[in-house]
């Protein structure tokens, strides 16, 4: 899935209980009318997902210090309105709006990075730039993911040369890591990659 964007947030949402994932374009009109909710409402009734399961990452986007908008903005996002122009950061909104649908703060990153502040590294609409940047986000086929009993898996070598998989299932055995007890030829699991290198938590306020 691949989605393009200026100063809009991509949102990445993973389930990787059901191996089934979620890209959305999310500016602050979507926002205002709840792209986040509607994403995450799909992937319930269409996808089996249980929000407590889900992962989410809001990407580089246009930061809070960086996009200026006007007192009708702040208060379609249900904040109070100011008396003008004042800035407003949207993946704090997006986070705050998956916790009260049932994404665990724990479970939401949001990248370092703006691209209007980060430039030249972006292209930015409020910079100028006609431009986008592509979000991605896919799953392995079938047979190339980890189990769900795994973290991580090795590739190793017997005698003859031959390369397997080796399945942490196994590291209690008292032959591993040199002869498990059943090389993993082919797991049919699902895990979800680590958080991109700029990704950081978020200390949420309390949640009302």
């Amino acid at each position: 899935m691949g989605i393009t964007v200026a100063d809009c947030v991509p949102v990445f949402l993973v389930d990787p209980v059901q191996r089934a994932a979620a890209l959305l374009h999310a500016g602050w009109r979507g926002t205002v009318e709840g792209i986040l909710e509607e994403g995450i409402g799909l992937m319930r009734a269409r996808l089996g997902s249980d929000p407590s399961h889900l992962l989410l990452h809001l990407g580089p986007a246009i930061c809070g210090d960086c996009y200026e908008v006007g007192p009708e903005v702040h208060e379609a996002l249900g904040l109070p309105r100011p008396g003008g122009p004042q800035p407003v950061d949207l993946r704090i909104q997006q986070a705050l709006r998956a916790r009260e649908h049932g994404i665990p703060a724990e479970h939401i990153t949001l990248s370092s990075l703006c691209t209007r502040c980060s430039a030249p590294s972006f292209f930015s609409h409020r910079g100028g730039d006609a431009g986008r940047q592509v979000g991605f986000l896919g799953i392995r086929p079938e047979g190339t993911g980890l189990c769900q009993g795994c973290r991580w898996v090795r590739e190793v070598r017997n005698r003859r040369g031959s390369r397997f998989l080796l399945c942490r299932r196994w590291e209690t055995h008292r032959s591993f890591p040199r002869y498990p007890a059943q090389p993993v030829l082919s797991c049919s699991g699902f895990e979800a990659g680590s958080p991109p290198e700029d990704a950081m938590s978020l200390d949420l306020p309390p949640a009302s």
